[in-house]
């Protein structure tokens, strides 16, 4: 992770209702990523992860010249790091504010394609939920709503290596509303998910389902791996 030293990273505070500029060089230090609204889990060092990355984890990996695609980029810091290996990386991050940095914090990754759009499945009340509620990260409504197959789409996409997504317990009806063509087209799915119960139940076809459990302050929190056998 030597991409997040010696750089000032821009981060929308829903509680000063701001942004900010903050350096990463401490992090390993942090008592706690709640410490302000930008220390999110994406700054985590999982010294069960070859990379040190969260979303990273044994054969759920981003290898060189893949194509990847962050829903849920929040302030781009795993875009960034996601950029320093793939060929491409599409970041798609719903919250008007924290787009608005995670396009200043990767202005210098060529490689990195940007969309401010709320990511959907095909449960028209899971969508009508997300966009009265916005989400956690702000209180303004993003009307631009798109599937992952829609996305795929528009930046002509015919396969995604690396599939990342977080997006505030709105996973499940994305992934459950893939179809088997486009499911085919990922090899690798690395999620955070907040519900333990449809954990244990979310199985995709074709895919080897990984699972790692973490302690946040007392509070278990769960990260799911998809990976397509070899």
């Amino acid at each position: 992770m030597e991409h997040i030293e010696g750089k000032k990273w821009k981060y929308w505070s829903k509680s000063t209702n701001s942004y900010a500029y903050k350096d990463f060089d401490h992090v390993k230090g942090l008592s706690s990523f709640w410490e302000s609204d930008f220390f999110y889990k994406e700054i985590y060092y999982f010294n069960d992860s070859p990379n040190n990355c969260c979303y990273e984890m044994w054969d759920c990996l981003i290898e060189p010249g893949s194509v990847v695609v962050d829903l849920g980029a929040n302030f781009g810091l795993f875009t960034h790091g996601a950029s320093q290996t793939a060929k491409t990386v599409i970041a798609i991050e719903g919250s008007p504010e924290h787009y608005s940095c995670l396009v200043e914090n990767n202005s210098d990754r060529e490689n990195v394609y940007f969309c401010n759009s709320i990511v959907k499945g095909r449960t028209p009340e899971v969508t009508k939920d997300l966009i009265s509620s916005g989400n956690v990260w702000t209180d303004r409504k993003n009307p631009l709503e798109l599937t992952l197959e829609e996305i795929m789409d528009i930046y002509e996409i015919e396969k995604i290596d690396f599939l990342k997504i977080d997006i505030e317990g709105f996973e499940y009806d994305v992934l459950e509303s893939l179809s088997p063509s486009v499911l085919s087209k990922i090899d690798k799915i690395s999620c955070e998910a907040h519900d333990p119960e449809r954990n244990k139940k979310l199985f995709l076809p074709g895919k080897i389902k990984h699972t790692y459990f973490y302690n946040e302050g007392g509070s278990i929190q769960e990260f799911l791996y998809f990976v397509t056998p070899k």
